[in-house]
């Protein structure tokens, strides 16, 4: 995958992680990321959960898989601690950077 787009953060306030994320050609995950031992999965629904513990040779056996969901399924989703992120609306985030622009 030789996409150049630039990874974007998926902290969330309060969560105490930074997280950097790439984009998945996938059809149910938008993008994955990875930091010390937990691993960032944003579903194309917009959910984005953080799985503890997963070593990031599994991280980059998903990155490479030919079906990232399935591998998800298979070696993450319920093998792993997951925290769901709570992420603003896009709505919200809108507004919200509207609002705190200098007038």
């Amino acid at each position: 995958m030789n996409d150049q787009v630039p990874p974007v953060p998926t902290h969330q306030q309060g969560h105490g992680i930074d997280l950097n994320t790439l984009p998945m050609p996938s059809s149910s995950v938008s993008r994955l990321g990875h930091r010390g031992n937990v691993m960032a999965v944003e579903f194309k629904s917009g959910a984005l959960y953080h799985y503890r513990g997963v070593p990031f040779e599994l991280f980059r056996e998903a990155m490479t898989a030919p079906s990232v969901g399935k591998f998800l399924q298979a070696k993450i989703i319920d093998q792993f601690e997951c925290e769901k992120i709570e992420q603003p609306h896009r709505d919200e985030q809108l507004s919200t950077s509207k609002d705190e622009q200098p007038q």
